[in-house]
């Protein structure tokens, strides 16, 4: 297991752990995955940028982008966002809009 699935991993079960606002089995679900931030307390300026980081995520992962980088470009991009909040946002991003990437179904990138 690689160090961002066991990041990925231990936020998830912080995130499944709390009362869900909104069903996150659809995965292209914005409301769910908008509503499950604000319910972890991460605030954004904006539902189509905060969507954009999210799904933003997801490609991060599959081209093998570690867990300190991706925290690093969204604080870069989010100066407000606590290491914290961008690793809940990083989980709460894989777990509506890919997660496969959660399960280990797919395949490390080649190097």
């Amino acid at each position: 297991m690689s160090p961002l699935q066991a990041l990925v991993g231990v936020c998830c079960a912080l995130i499944f752990a709390a009362p869900a606002l909104a069903d996150p089995g659809d995965v292209n679900d914005d409301a769910g995955f908008l509503a499950t931030v604000r319910s972890a307390g991460i605030t954004y300026s904006g539902s189509a940028q905060a969507i954009t980081f999210g799904k933003a995520v997801c490609g991060w992962m599959r081209d093998g982008k570690a867990g300190p980088e991706m925290v690093q470009e969204l604080q870069k991009n989010n100066p407000g966002l606590t290491t914290d909040h961008a690793t809940l946002f990083i989980a709460i991003s894989a777990k509506y809009y890919c997660p496969q990437q959660l399960s280990g179904s797919q395949s490390p990138p080649a190097r």
